[in-house]
């Protein structure tokens, strides 16, 4: 299994549209890495069956599958506020809500780096090494996803929507999602990964946060995804001095899921809070997997997870 396994992720990544240069790192790393097994131990309590058994394919944009009533009965925030939507990891305009906001830069991924729009060269930066099989799958796939460049103190929350939803089975979705926040700017970013039909896919979404000097964010999440669906988020912040990043995550959705946290500080009197609590039963596993980097000193964090199983849920 695990050679035919890594030739068909190797497969995917050769005939990939090639939209930038990143995506050999991942193709590179593909040649190098081994599949997940419980023998590492980043991976020694998290089941790898459910994720392992599939070939999945690589998801293509899809248009017209929903329409904007869809995402309208999924929002959280008001209409008048920007909504970005991920369709299978691909950018979709159609349904996403776009006010102009001054302060606030949003393109597609592959129109930001097509166009060397001002910070994309961080892209890879953080998640560059491509720790297992599935980090480099979405580097050799990237070209999907959104850059989010913050130059203000903006007071309005921004929401971000992820949806697996298609009419192929066994979809794999490779979103990359890169945020930059200038010095001294603030936002509040509302991340949910949202149940449309209960389809069975996979949601691989890496996510790279930079925090310029002062910055702050907050981002709550929520993981909600349907019961069938396997999902994996690589989630990687750096912070410069006297930043601050608080993030709140909810696990309550997927048959697998496993949200990995990176963090990094690379100046003096900065901040994080981690918060989590996962529920899992239904035979679903939750798995929330901290790495936590004080490189420079005086700065501090702090971490809180809590979690209910009930039936068959693991953790």
């Amino acid at each position: 299994m695990s050679a035919a396994l890594l030739d068909h992720y190797q497969t995917l990544a050769a005939t990939a549209p090639k939209a930038h240069a990143y995506q050999a790192v991942g193709q590179q790393r593909l040649g190098l890495v081994e599949l997940p097994n419980r023998k590492q131990e980043a991976w020694r309590y998290t089941p790898l069956a459910p994720i392992l058994e599939h070939q999945f394919a690589a998801a293509n944009r899809e248009a017209g599958l929903l329409a904007p009533e869809d995402i309208a009965a999924l929002r959280v925030t008001p209409a008048d506020h920007v909504c970005i939507v991920l369709l299978n990891g691909f950018f979709m305009p159609e349904l996403s809500s776009l006010p102009a906001q001054t302060g606030l830069e949003v393109l597609d991924l592959e129109q930001a780096l097509q166009t060397s729009a001002t910070g994309i060269e961080r892209l890879g930066r953080l998640s560059g090494e491509c720790l297992h099989l599935f980090g480099a799958v979405n580097a050799a796939l990237t070209g999907t996803g959104v850059y989010l460049r913050v130059t203000e103190k903006l007071a309005q929350p921004l929401e971000l929507i992820h949806i697996n939803y298609s009419f192929d089975s066994e979809v794999l979705s490779n979103p990359r999602v890169l945020v930059q926040v200038e010095a001294q700017a603030s936002l509040t970013l509302i991340e949910q990964h949202a149940p449309f039909a209960d389809v069975l896919g996979m949601h691989n979404g890496v996510t790279e946060i930079f925090l310029s000097e002062g910055a702050e964010l907050l981002h709550p999440r929520l993981q909600n995804d349907s019961l069938r669906t396997r999902h994996l988020s690589s989630l990687y912040v750096q912070q410069a001095a006297s930043s601050v990043y608080k993030n709140t995550s909810l696990a309550l959705g997927s048959a697998w899921s496993r949200t990995e946290f990176h963090l990094d500080f690379s100046g003096g009197q900065a901040h994080c809070e981690l918060n989590g609590f996962y529920l899992a039963g239904e035979q679903q596993m939750q798995s929330m997997h901290l790495d936590v980097l004080h490189s420079v000193p005086d700065c501090s964090s702090r971490e809180v997870f809590k979690g209910i199983l009930y039936g068959q849920g693991k953790a």
